[in-house]
């Protein structure tokens, strides 16, 4: 592995400060997606568990598609990418529901306040999963 001279650290941080206020920003539509549909199927009756799972699918699904295009700027290899970027998705799936059960179950939050609680959790650590795995080097 060559070595990185410190000279070049900072503009390899900038770039990926900068990707991951694009992230941020589009994954954001994709959480605000998520947020508004599952506000829409509480208030229309569905428990917080299945509402969970049909808004963090869409929302999965909207921030594929802007930040393949253009976060990443990768189109390339479209089956393998939507498939870990879903992968990545239904991970924070898991967890978001586990945050979902153990704060509106367990201390009893508001389920809407506890769903604004695991969004910030979920996205940090799904850039990093995404910008490594998904959308990193993939061999021919």
């Amino acid at each position: 592995m060559p070595r990185v001279r410190p000279a070049s650290r900072p503009r390899r941080w900038w770039a990926v400060g900068k990707q991951f206020t694009s992230y941020a920003l589009l994954g954001g539509v994709g959480a605000l997606t998520d947020f508004l549909l599952f506000t829409a199927l509480v208030h229309l009756g569905l428990a917080h568990l299945p509402s969970n799972v049909a808004s963090v699918g869409s929302g999965i699904a909207v921030s594929y598609l802007l930040n393949s295009r253009y976060t990443f700027a990768r189109v390339d290899h479209r089956v393998q990418r939507v498939t870990r970027f879903f992968a990545v998705g239904l991970v924070g799936l898991g967890v978001s529901t586990a945050m979902l059960v153990l704060l509106v179950d367990g201390v009893g939050l508001p389920s809407l306040v506890a769903k604004l609680i695991t969004l910030p959790v979920i996205a940090i650590s799904q850039f990093a999963a995404n910008r490594s795995w998904t959308f990193g080097h993939i061999a021919p």
